[in-house]
């Protein structure tokens, strides 16, 4: 017979290698499940950057040269110098950022693009946005299918908050605390759109018209047809109509004749209309190309009204002969035909800058991606879209201090990233991170959320054993098989105890050679009766060994005290006998 340590160490092998066979599936646990997933994701930026089949950038991104990148853009934005010489632009510093909260911490200069968002903007988003523009910093939202709105609507729906608030505290109180309709009404003489007889000033008052019943601007879903003027096909529009305005410091289409638009979308604004019982309700309107006969509906002085007028800040139309159509399927196969319920035979604007403050932050909406991409932007000689996004920079920051090299920064959390990517998981957490720290009463929680959290998840750690591996750890002198007897004692599991003891005597049996298959009870009776005649009586012995190998099957049955007792008794000495020296 081996010593007691070596069968121990044989009987825990024994017992690892049966928990082995036990269905994979019934060993999954959720700490199991969570951390996997965890370290998966951990994992994911590191071994998709490695594996060839990992796409490093998305569309829209600055480090994506494929035709659907803007590296073309970025790297022209480096070439740029300044009148003393150096950078003109800091791209580097600043290039991406992960979360738009991130802006909190940013003193306001620069513009910040924000180019075909694929995800929603959350609250604390949005006014990370609001703060960063009233600090100086310029936005430009590039739209992709209605995708941009989600930037504009909690902005509009602050000002219908604030609007309705005024009105309740004026009829309250009387306090006459002008809304930002009546701002702008004050300004256009009421609605009259005939305080002038010039162009200019006639534009001027239908925008102050315009603005006065204004309720909020945003993009429009569907794609831009154009027959009149396109390359390939209608849905790659070619703008040449092009308003080149000389207001001040809204002058962006300097150079650019030209503009090459692909599956484009137009910019659309609601304004509060008055029907004919005098009920007031909104309804969405195309930016356009504006006639004096759509405003005043006939002659001024005997005048032909049917001549257009540019408004202010709408700098990009397209032809007349045009529609927006709204199956996007039609579209992409080229069978697009105009309905009558579409907008259409209109000049449509696709570009839309707001000022926001005097000598401060700008708006700018355009409403197409593609303007930017290397398919178009690397094409000088065709088109002049290159310039276009370089004179938008230059615009958006020309308010700002010129003296350092001027931030440019790229919204990298809501710009489409494929399943493969690994921008998509590192920027994930990055925003995760950014979100929490941002909120003074949720960090100072997030290392406390954080270490339950690894609790859970992280193992625990297991501490090497000694070279006796049946003793118990943290107990010296007791091992586990004399720990687990003392916690069935408490517990009264009988069952159990029988089963532990049962189970040692069949691995002592294993060992010894004359057992060549497992124990059952008839080969340990005509064992233990041959080899201790004096001590046992097979017949009786038998019959006890089937009741407790029943037991050993079911350790959950119930066992009365006096029964297990002498079971224990019997198994216990059968123990000892082999174990002597």
């Amino acid at each position: 017979m081996r010593n007691v340590a070596e069968r121990g160490q044989q009987g825990q092998e024994r017992d690892h290698a049966d928990k082995h066979k036990t269905k994979w599936y019934k060993r999954v646990t959720l700490k199991s499940i969570a951390a996997t997933i965890v370290v998966v994701l951990a994992l994911a930026p590191i071994g998709l950057s490695l594996l060839p089949f990992g796409t490093s950038y998305g569309t829209f991104s600055i480090y994506n040269t494929d035709y659907d990148g803007l590296s073309v853009f970025r790297n022209e934005l480096i070439s740029q110098t300044s009148i003393t010489g150096g950078l003109q632009y800091d791209i580097e510093t600043f290039s991406t950022i992960s979360s738009l909260n991130a802006l909190n911490r940013f003193n306001g200069s620069g513009v910040l693009f924000i180019i075909g968002p694929s995800s929603r903007f959350d609250t604390s988003e949005t006014m990370s946005i609001i703060f960063y523009m009233l600090r100086g910093g310029s936005v430009v939202v590039v739209d992709d299918y209605g995708s941009g709105n989600d930037v504009l609507d909690p902005i509009f729906d602050a000002l219908d908050n604030l609007d309705s608030t005024l009105e309740k505290l004026n009829d309250q109180f009387g306090l006459g605390i002008p809304t930002v309709g009546s701002f702008f009404e004050q300004f256009s003489g009421g609605g009259n759109t005939t305080g002038g007889s010039t162009e200019e000033d006639i534009g001027t008052t239908v925008l102050l018209t315009i603005m006065s019943k204004l309720k909020r601007f945003g993009f429009n879903g569907s794609v831009l047809m154009d027959v009149g003027s396109f390359t390939e096909s209608p849905v790659n529009p070619l703008i040449t109509d092009i308003d080149h305005t000389d207001i001040p410091g809204y002058t962006f289409t300097n150079g650019v004749n030209k503009v090459q638009l692909e599956f484009a979308s137009i910019v659309t604004f609601q304004a509060e209309i008055v029907g004919d019982n005098n009920e007031t309700y909104r309804q969405w309107f195309p930016l356009q190309k504006i006639t004096l006969d759509q405003v005043l509906g006939g002659l001024i002085d005997g005048v032909d009204t049917g001549y257009s007028i540019s408004l202010p800040f709408f700098p990009l139309y397209t032809s007349r002969n045009t529609w927006i159509e709204t199956d996007h399927k039609a579209a992409v196969e080229g069978t697009a035909q105009p309905d009558l319920d579409e907008w259409g035979n209109t000049q449509f604007s696709v570009a839309l800058t707001m000022p926001l403050v005097p000598n401060g932050g700008k708006m700018v909406f355009i409403a197409d991606p593609s303007i930017f991409i290397n398919k178009w932007t690397s094409k000088v000689t065709e088109n002049d879209n290159l310039r276009l996004a370089l004179n938008i920079v230059e615009m958006a920051t020309a308010h700002q201090d010129r003296t350092k090299p001027v931030p440019v920064i790229f919204d990298l959390s809501h710009v489409y990233q494929p399943i493969n990517s690994p921008t998509l998981y590192s920027a994930s957490y990055m925003r995760l991170i950014a979100q929490i720290s941002m909120f003074p009463i949720l960090a100072p929680f997030a290392p406390l959320v954080a270490r339950s959290l690894a609790k859970f998840i992280v193992p625990e750690p297991v501490s090497k054993k000694g070279l006796l591996r049946t003793k118990y750890r943290g107990e010296r002198g007791v091992s586990r098989f004399e720990q687990r007897l003392r916690n069935i004692k408490e517990t009264g599991a009988y069952g159990e105890a029988i089963r532990l003891l049962y189970r040692k005597i069949l691995r002592l049996l294993q060992q010894d050679v004359r057992f060549e298959d497992v124990p059952t009870p008839q080969t340990i009776a005509d064992f233990y009766a041959a080899e201790f005649p004096s001590l046992f009586n097979r017949r009786e012995l038998l019959r006890k060994l089937r009741q407790i190998q029943a037991i050993y099957h079911n350790p959950y049955q119930r066992v009365r005290p006096l029964m297990a007792k002498n079971y224990m008794a019997l198994l216990k000495r059968m123990s000892d006998l082999l174990t002597k020296d």
